[in-house]
């Protein structure tokens, strides 16, 4: 009989060449060594696959997976969960990377059972020419609730907002990871995955404990983060959020708690419109703005634009023009 590892990492992939044999190779250095690394290419177009197959050939604990084509970052994550075999799941992205003791630390805390979700600091790194004032409140978003939650941490994370609702800044126990990723819809979403994936994590789990210990960098700048204006393609795949809330809605619209949720869910909901409409307000070229407005309408009800149209004319008096 195999024995399971302790930890399995999962990385999706997708277009991630130049930055792949740091980001591995911060897991595969680790002081930890009962570990495997799970990479799924997301139907990569540049030599992602090839990088990956040369790593996989250094080191038995990396497994590499290649989707048939592009489905996304949700279904990439999904399968490389499933093809987990670790008491504990943590996530990262391609572009980051762990501190050399990240799985000591996470293990030491982990190893007793009694934990589902343990959440450790982040350093954030400014790869980008924004302002520092900007990291810095990134910063503080995702820093760990420093004691234990026992409960319903849907609320804690949603409603209360003690912590954030990052996978990558986390780990967690790996049996109800891979029952809570059996509840994610086949499809793709282009857009806030991650949230949907934690809300059903944060549901099925019944404790949390954060420590203040950083054990991520990430790279804050790289991908999407990093660019200023966004083109019409770009912006599509954030308006496609409203998928993401349609799909909390039916999954929780399936249990028989439901009711206590319908608060909550509708504003998750209010939220990444505003954060979507933010990015049409200020991230779209003008020139850019009428087809933007279009692909907002073709996603999101319309009572729900024209309450933030019109809610935000007295600061962008142009908003006029598209009442």
């Amino acid at each position: 009989m195999i024995n399971r590892p302790k930890i399995s990492v999962v990385i999706p992939v997708f277009n991630m060449e130049p930055h792949l044999v740091e980001s591995i190779g911060s897991v595969m250095r680790q002081t930890f060594k009962d570990l495997e690394v799970i990479c799924i290419d997301d139907g990569s177009t540049d030599n992602s696959l090839g990088v990956l197959r040369e790593l996989q050939l250094q080191d038995s604990r990396l497994r590499v997976f290649a989707l048939p084509r592009n489905l996304s970052e949700s279904q990439a994550r999904k399968k490389g969960v499933f093809a987990s075999q670790g008491e504990v799941v943590m996530f990262l992205d391609a572009d980051d990377s762990f501190a050399l003791d990240a799985c000591d630390k996470v293990w030491a805390h982990m190893s007793q059972g009694t934990i589902d979700i343990l959440h450790f600091g982040t350093t954030v790194i400014n790869q980008t020419a924004f302002f520092e004032s900007l990291v810095l409140k990134i910063q503080k978003k995702i820093s760990p609730w420093l004691s234990l939650i026992i409960g319903d941490l849907v609320v804690a994370c949603f409603q209360d907002e003690r912590f954030s609702h990052t996978l990558w800044n986390k780990a967690f126990r790996g049996d109800l990871t891979r029952m809570s990723f059996n509840a994610i819809r086949d499809e793709k979403f282009p857009y806030a995955a991650d949230l949907y994936a934690a809300f059903i994590l944060f549901y099925y789990s019944r404790n949390y404990f954060g420590i203040p210990d950083h054990l991520l960098n990430y790279n804050y700048g790289y991908g999407i983060s990093g660019q200023r204006v966004y083109d019409l393609l770009t912006f599509e795949r954030f308006c496609e959020a409203s998928r993401v809330s349609d799909a909390i809605s039916e999954f929780i619209s399936s249990r028989d708690d439901s009711i206590k949720y319908l608060n909550l869910v509708t504003n998750i909901r209010r939220k990444l419109l505003e954060d979507v409409f933010g990015r049409w307000l200020n991230k779209l070229a003008e020139c850019d703005r009428d087809v933007g407005l279009d692909l907002l309408k073709k996603n999101w009800r319309e009572d729900e634009l024209n309450w933030l149209l019109v809610s935000h004319q007295s600061k962008y008096p142009w908003i006029k023009n598209y009442l």
